[in-house]
């Protein structure tokens, strides 16, 4: 099938790199498929944001391949009638969301708040809405893939995701939230981080360790292209 577009989105997992490289994820993978790249992602984008950017580009552009990379699930955000900081974006953004503002719950200025945000709480409402995504965007016939910029998903024994690791197993288009995430991949192909120095394995890809993630998800959209 022709696609003349390729969207890829996620948070700074998709996009920062050393000074000196120019070629995230998405860019190889555009390479691979000979498609136009239409990069939404930047640093500190939420889970819900991502979700919105992909929404709104479904219905813009139908006939293309999506990439929805999902990062960090630790942000909230906030409504702010203002336009901060989008003119530093490198890639692309949506007007419409000018006004949202991401706020790290790190930033909350005590234990009892920080408490209120259990890991496995964040990653459970974020498969949640990850399946109603994936529902949509089957519905509405589009050719996607969802994710993991971020680490492996352990909720398969918290309460509150009983029958969600299922219903994610079920839906192969969501691709490697429970093994074979992004920064597992780098552990385990020796692939440091760019900043490992700071975050060791937590750390951003490099231009390799884009290169090398790039190739996992050709391998997994084959049957999709």
């Amino acid at each position: 099938m022709n696609r003349p577009y390729m969207y890829y989105d996620g948070d700074s997992f998709s996009c920062r790199l050393n000074e000196n490289e120019t070629r995230t994820t998405g860019h190889f993978l555009a390479s691979k498929f000979n498609w136009k790249l239409d990069h939404y992602g930047h640093d500190g984008k939420t889970v819900d944001k991502i979700i919105r950017s992909s929404q709104r580009y479904s219905w813009e552009k139908p006939g293309s391949f999506m990439f929805i990379g999902i990062g960090v699930p630790l942000r909230l955000e906030q409504y702010k009638n203002s336009d901060k900081g989008f003119a530093n974006y490198k890639y692309k953004f949506y007007p419409q969301e000018h006004s949202v503002e991401t706020v790290s719950i790190q930033n909350f200025d005590s234990k009892e708040n920080l408490d209120m945000f259990d890991d496995q709480f964040l990653q459970t409402t974020t498969l949640f809405k990850l399946v109603a995504l994936h529902d949509f965007l089957l519905y509405n016939k589009i050719d996607f893939v969802i994710h993991n910029l971020g680490w492996n998903y352990k909720v398969d024994e918290f309460p509150l995701a009983q029958g969600l690791c299922d219903e994610v197993n079920r839906r192969p288009r969501m691709l490697n939230f429970f093994e074979c995430s992004l920064h597992d991949l780098m552990q385990l192909n020796n692939n440091k981080p760019l900043d490992y120095g700071e975050f060791g394995w937590n750390g951003h890809p490099d231009e390799a360790g884009h290169e090398m993630y790039a190739d996992f998800l050709e391998e997994n959209i084959k049957q999709y292209v």
